[in-house]
């Protein structure tokens, strides 16, 4: 509809039109948009409203009473729009509905209305006033996003939420109070308000998201009496804050409070504090000073670390655990005093703290985690209670001015390079109760140094072989010695047989890793435990028996092994991790083997073979093995019970003769027992190997007969041909 008017002597245009259940009106003379009728506007399209083709001409809006909500996009973009009149009738503000209006300098908002959307005034550049009524309880996403004029703001008491970005790039945004019902806090509503250097936050108990509000830029903070919690990233990255006073009723500061405010050079935490949250104070790094309350009863993850500045702290008695990283970094700190009731010291909990000197660590620390103290290079002096069990991985490493320490009865374990690099250490206490020493404990120390050539040997351990071995080198491995530290013997290249006695029950990770010239090896009865990575590499070994006495094969404890074609499983029930004993063809299973776990043998994709010793079916499931096709050798009188059994029935499963011989494996050729000798038949002279159960050869050559001196259990090798037979 067009209708003209007589203004004066001037002619005015004035378009008009409906819009849902509403009419508009503009007078082109006047550059006034009236909105009215009764109801609500509609939402529009990103161009849809029919003021779209002259939105740029509009200076002032009018919405009439009996209007009850502006539309979504209403009045988008509308860049000449320097006043709005909103009845009291409105309710509901929608989203876009004055965004990028960039000549608005100010607006009211009737006190009845309940909601203004996302976005809303997104924008509006010059807008430096606004009023926000009682009735709003949430000021969302986005909705005062980049007015870059907006000076200041009151958030009235009825708000208890603020959305993400609601106020980010207000840059000339001075001063703002967060009241007291505020229970929610988005992230980044304030970042890029880079004017913003007054904060009054007053919320009792707020929730904040990750990575924090973004008022970054405040110098000054007053935290109001009504205040409870500090909640979590409620101050994160203030770097310009100096100083704050926390009200006497604060019982937490969350995680990551105050972190990265890095100019906070004094704190006083009130007693009434009972929690001091994960990185609460990370990166403070001009704090000097603070005092633990006495309720606290942990100092979590990463609280303190890098407080650069941070000289002395006293951990109070109700203290028991101090968290990972909890002072890490802190290279100012010279003295720190722990006090009893202390239990547990994490990992990295004062590593790199480069200033501290001597530590008396109390005799309830029944933990103490890896990296605790490593590269604390000005310690000198530590005293370890006996309340510990375990000195964890890399513990003391680079501790470069200690000289001496006495590890006390009780500790069983030392961990991975515990002392590694501490190049003044010259002396050692270890106790007896020491049973496991890890790769690298000592390596760089004085006392490793100084130790001579040969195998170093700590208490039942051997720990170390120092030196370099001679081109052919056969270890005899010490009488009495129980356990074979990790890399022991690692990447001794020309060790070629190692004699291991009775009463070791361990071999480390990585013990007889990379030796690729150890061809023989006898693993005694009563060993248990062979680690991961134990005789990795070693290219030139060929047999293998696992005793019974087994419970426990690391992974890869074989892997690399490219020669190993003879497997002797002896271990009655053992829990294995893939020891990738890939290679081997012929797999002998002791008589007392109970059970094999699952995938023990999975991979063994050349395996052609099995003889199973015992007349009780070893308990298997499908995945032990991968290949079910093979040949099985079982005791002579059990093949129906292997028959009958659900796992070991899908073999091709055979029975052994009385005295072991099996005759005719190829066409035309036999292998059986005269007296001591083994004769071959059938083949001119062919290469035979003989083992024991332990899979030491004890007799070979090119022959059709050979003679075995002592009465017993043997495996043959003819070419590709293994064969059990009893003598």
């Amino acid at each position: 509809m067009l209708g003209m008017i007589i203004t004066g002597s001037v002619f005015a245009e004035v378009k008009s039109g409906d819009t849902g259940p509403l009419t508009w009106s503009y007078n082109t003379d006047t550059k006034v948009l009236t909105i009215s009728g009764k109801g609500d506007m509609p939402s529009y399209a990103a161009s849809g409203m029919p003021w779209f083709s002259f939105r740029s001409d509009i200076e002032e809006v009018v919405i009439a009473p009996e209007v009850t909500a502006i539309g979504s996009r209403a009045f988008d973009a509308c860049e000449n729009l320097t006043s709005v009149s909103i009845a009291e009738s409105v309710t509901n503000i929608n989203s876009y509905a004055f965004r990028d209006c960039v000549s608005l300098k100010a607006i009211t908002i009737p006190k009845n209305v309940t909601r203004i959307r996302m976005l809303a005034f997104s924008g509006c550049s010059s807008l430096s006033s606004i009023v926000i009524p009682e009735s709003i309880t949430s000021i969302e996403s986005f909705t005062f996003q980049d007015c870059s004029s907006l000076s200041s703001i009151v958030i009235p008491a009825s708000v208890t939420n603020i959305g993400t970005s609601a106020f980010q790039g207000c840059s000339s945004l001075e001063t703002i109070t967060v009241p007291e019902e505020i229970t929610n806090i988005e992230d980044n509503v304030f970042q890029g308000c880079s004017a913003l250097k007054s904060l009054i936050y007053n919320a009792k108990s707020c929730t904040i998201k990750n990575p924090g509000p973004g008022w970054t830029s405040i110098i000054t903070l007053t935290i109001g009496d009504s205040v409870k919690i500090i909640p979590s990233f409620a101050f994160r990255g203030c770097s310009s804050l100096e100083a704050i006073t926390i009200p006497e009723k604060i019982t937490s500061i969350g995680n990551s409070a105050f972190q990265d405010c890095s100019s906070l050079s004094s704190i006083v935490i009130p007693a009434s504090v009972t929690n001091i949250g994960a990185s609460a104070f990370q990166g403070c790094s001009s704090l000097e000073a603070v005092i633990i309350p006495e309720l606290v009863t942990s100092i979590e993850r990463s609280a303190f670390q890098d407080c650069g500045a941070l000289s002395s702290i006293v951990i109070p008695e109700g203290v028991i655990s101090i968290g990972i990283s909890a002072f890490q970094g802190c290279s100012s700190l010279a003295a720190i005093v722990l006090s009893e009731g202390l239990m547990f010291i994490s990992e990295n909990a004062f590593r790199y703290c480069n200033a501290l000197q001597s530590i008396t660590i109390p005799k309830s620390v029944t933990i103490m985690g890896n990296s605790a103290f490593q590269g604390c290079s000005s310690l000198f002096s530590i005293v370890i209670p006996k309340s510990l069990a375990s000195i964890g991985n890399y513990t003391f490493q680079d501790c470069s001015s200690l000289s001496s320490i006495v590890i006390p009865e009780g500790v069983i374990n030392i961990g991975v390079a515990a002392f590694q690099d501490c190049s003044s250490l010259a002396f050692v206490v270890i106790p007896e109760s020491v049973t496991s020493i890890a790769a690298g404990a000592f390596y760089g120390t004085a006392w490793y140094n100084n130790q001579p050539d040969g195998c170093i040997y700590v208490n039942k351990i051997l720990y170390k072989y120092k030196g370099t071995l001679a081109t052919v080198a056969i270890i005899d491995v010490a009488e009495g010695t129980e356990s074979i530290a990790d890399e022991a013997f690692d990447h001794a290249t020309t060790l070629t047989a190692v004699n291991i006695p009775e009463g070791v029950t361990s071999i480390g990770k990585s013990t007889f890793s990379n030796c690729g010239s150890l061809a023989a090896v006898i693993l005694p009865e009563g060993l248990k435990t062979i680690n991961q990575s134990a005789f990795q590499g070693c290219s030139s070994l060929e047999t293998i028996s696992i005793p019974e006495s087994v419970t426990f094969i690391g992974g890869n404890a074989f892997g690399g092994c490219s020669n190993l074609k003879s497997l002797t499983y002896k271990a009655k029930s053992c829990r294995t991790t893939q020891p990738d004993w890939t290679t081997i063809t012929t797999l002998i299973i002791g008589d007392n083997v109970s059970t094999i776990p699952e995938s023990a043998f999975w991979s063994c994709t050349e395996l052609a073979e099995i003889t199973v010793n015992a007349v009780v079916p070893p308990v298997i499931n499908i995945l032990t093995f991968s290949n079910y096709k093979i040949p099985v050798y079982v005791p002579y009188g059990t093949l129906e019970v292997y028959q009958n059994d659900n796992i070991w029935k899908f073999f091709n499963l055979i029975e052994q003769p009385p005295n072991g011989v099996k005759e005719n494996t190829l066409p035309g050729v036999a292998i059986y027992v005269q007296g001591h000798d083994i004769v071959i038949s059938g083949m001119e002279a062919p290469a035979v190997s003989v083992y024991d159960m332990n899979g030491k050869i004890v007799a070979s050559g090119n022959t059709n007969r050979i003679t075995v001196s002592q009465a017993g259990v043997y495996v043959v090798r003819v070419g590709e041909i293994v064969r059990k037979v009893i003598i």
